[in-house]
């Protein structure tokens, strides 16, 4: 009786763990899927202010700017995309894991919602990277686009009340 205590404390001990360490790993999701929506939404919001900023002195550079904001905004797009698989996900592996407590079966069980939830799991994650990478290209754009740009020919909006004074 009393092993039988100590190897179910023993169980409880490590079951508590790996609800620890699954709690951190959402965190860590929760993080990087945000990550990838923000850093290219900022991306969005600075280009447009830029965009604002030379609007009348540099409407060629307007033009040479739009790839760069296609590139930030498929980046939002995929990072908006991989929080929804993600919530599909963690859908398919709850059902898993209720089937698995209802029917009594163990978790090598390879039900449907298993493989819903590993699908929509990979997914996610593919969609996460490409939101990287989209910021990655919109960044590299943008260094191309502006270190090429004659900036002597630019005239700011922000410059236009100092030209009126004078």
């Amino acid at each position: 009786m009393a092993q039988q205590e100590s190897q179910k404390e023993a169980v409880d001990y490590r079951m508590e763990g790996i609800g620890q360490s699954v709690e951190i790993t959402i965190g860590f999701a929760r993080d990087a899927l945000k990550g990838g929506v923000f850093i290219n939404g900022g991306a969005v919001v600075a280009i447009l202010a830029m965009v604002g900023q030379v609007a009348k002195g540099a409407p060629a550079l307007i033009g040479a700017l739009t790839p760069v904001l296609m590139w930030f905004v498929a980046g939002v797009w995929t990072g908006a995309v991989a929080t929804g698989l993600s919530y599909l996900a963690q859908y398919g592996f709850t059902q898993w894991g209720s089937e698995m407590v209802r029917d009594q079966r163990g978790p090598q069980d390879k039900s449907w919602w298993r493989r819903f939830g590993k699908t929509g799991h990979y997914l996610a994650i593919g969609m996460l990277v490409m939101s990287y990478l989209c910021f990655g290209a919109g960044a590299w754009s943008a260094s191309s686009v502006l270190s090429g740009y004659n900036w002597a020919t630019v005239a700011c909006a922000a410059d236009e009340p100092a030209k009126a004074a004078k």
